[in-house]
C-alpha cells in the first residue's frame, strides 16, 4: 500500500473520530434529536457533508456509541474471571447506558435497522461470543436461547421505562427476570 492511501487512511479515522467525539460531547447536554448535523460538523471542524460521508446518517452517531459500548462490557466480560465476573452488573451497565437518551432505546429497538445491523452487529455478535464463554450452564436451554432471554429482558427493560415506570423500578424488575429465568 502507498504512503499516501495510507496517510488518507489515518485521516480517515481521525476525522471519524472527531467527529463521534463532537456528538459525543454534545449529547451529554442535550437529547439525540436536539442535535443537528451542522452542530455535530461546526464541533468536530468540518463540514456537514464530511459528517454524512462517514456517518451515512445522523441515527449511525448513537449507533457508533452504542457499539463502543457493546464492546466494552464484551471486553469487561473477557478479562474478568468467573469468580469476579458480576454479569447482572454488567448487563446494568448496557441497561443503564440505554437510559442516558431515548435514541439507544429506538437502537434497540432496531429502529433504522440497517445502519443498526451494520454498526451494532458485529458488536452485538461478539458479545453474544464473550456472553456464551460465561452464562451459566442450563440444561433447560441453550446458550442461543439465553442470549435471546438477555435481549428480550433488555427490550423488556426499555419499553416499561419508556412507559414511564421509574428507572430504578425498571432495573429492578430487570435483575429479578435475570434471575428467575436465567439464575444469574
Amino acid at each position: 500500500m502507498s504512503i499516501r492511501v495510507e496517510g488518507k487512511q489515518k485521516r480517515a479515522v481521525l476525522t471519524r473520530q472527531k467527529i463521534l467525539d463532537a456528538y459525543e460531547e454534545l449529547s451529554r447536554a442535550r437529547l439525540f434529536e436536539d442535535i443537528s448535523v451542522a452542530e455535530i460538523a461546526r464541533a468536530a471542524g468540518v463540514g456537514k457533508g464530511t459528517v454524512l460521508a462517514h456517518f451515512s446518517e445522523k441515527l449511525a452517531l448513537p449507533a457508533a456509541l452504542f457499539a463502543r459500548a457493546l464492546d466494552s462490557i464484551s471486553d469487561e466480560i473477557l478479562v474478568a474471571s468467573s469468580d469476579q465476573l458480576d454479569l447482572e452488573e454488567v448487563l446494568i451497565k448496557l441497561l443503564n447506558f440505554t437510559f442516558t437518551d431515548d435514541v439507544y432505546a429506538r437502537i434497540l429497538l432496531w429502529e433504522g435497522h440497517d445502519v443498526c445491523e451494520a454498526i451494532i452487529g458485529p458488536s452485538e455478535e461478539r458479545l453474544f461470543a464473550v456472553l456464551s464463554e460465561k452464562l451459566p450452564q442450563s440444561e433447560k436451554m441453550s446458550v442461543e436461547m439465553q442470549f435471546d432471554i438477555i435481549r428480550a429482558l433488555l427490550v423488556n427493560a426499555v419499553v416499561m421505562n419508556r412507559a414511564c415506570k421509574s428507572e430504578e423500578d425498571t432495573r429492578a424488575q430487570f435483575r429479578d427476570l435475570l434471575y428467575v429465568t436465567l439464575e444469574i
